[in-house]
């Protein structure tokens, strides 16, 4: 048996690399966020943030404008490990530094409930580009 990856070391399928993979692109205020290559970019600059804060904006982006539960993303950002609030707390306030949301106008609380994106947003989708699998990364 053998696994595939990509230069980057991330596994790879047939099923990934497909020509009817599809991605989506959110578009709200001055920013994109590209859920297929997790990046967001805000007024046409690229936006460094770390791998929970893009995981938190891609569930509250998909279930927008429900209030998505603490508990829900705690399980989401560390599964299988309790973990307290205030962790929770510091990836939302890194998401908001990230997205400049010092108003707190995109990214809402709802205290003792979760938290919701409170913005409009345009969700696009758009076919993945065919990939191919880079011989040099097979591993046996």
């Amino acid at each position: 048996m053998f696994e595939r990856c990509n230069r980057d070391g991330v596994s790879w399928s047939p099923r990934t690399a497909s020509a009817e993979a599809r991605t989506t692109r959110f578009l709200f205020g001055d920013c994109i966020f590209d859920s297929e290559a997790r990046r967001l970019t805000r007024a046409g600059e690229s936006i460094p943030l770390a791998p929970k804060p893009l995981a938190l904006l891609e569930r509250l982006l998909r279930r927008r404008p429900a209030v998505v539960p603490q508990q829900e993303l705690r399980d989401l950002l560390w599964p299988g490990t309790f973990v307290g609030y205030n962790n929770l707390g510091q990836v939302v306030a890194e998401l908001r530094r990230g997205l400049g949301d010092r108003e707190q106008r995109l990214v809402r609380t709802t205290y003792g409930a979760g938290y919701a994106f409170d913005a409009e947003a345009v969700e696009e989708e758009a076919p993945v580009a065919t990939r191919a699998s880079p011989e040099c990364c097979l591993w046996w």
